[in-house]
């Protein structure tokens, strides 16, 4: 479960750009749910939230990704 602002933001000084290029350099993101906006608001969370289903690379999966793509 990530807030929204990981998937969204491409602020400069957000983190967030290195963070999808590291799901992207380390595995498959098999989907992404968005839930509601008060999905967590009981428990005083006050972000937009999705749950993301991501998939490591296999060995060999990896190795291909790495001599397409470096």
């Amino acid at each position: 479960i990530l807030p929204d602002g990981l998937l969204n933001n491409q602020g400069d000084r957000s983190n967030c750009p290195q963070t999808r290029k590291l799901l992207v350099k380390t595995g498959v993101i098999e989907a992404i749910v968005s839930l509601p906006d008060h999905a967590f608001r009981k428990s005083g969370a006050q972000n937009k939230t999705s749950i993301l289903f991501f998939r490591k690379f296999t060995n060999e999966e990896r190795r291909l990704f790495e001599s397409e793509y470096d």
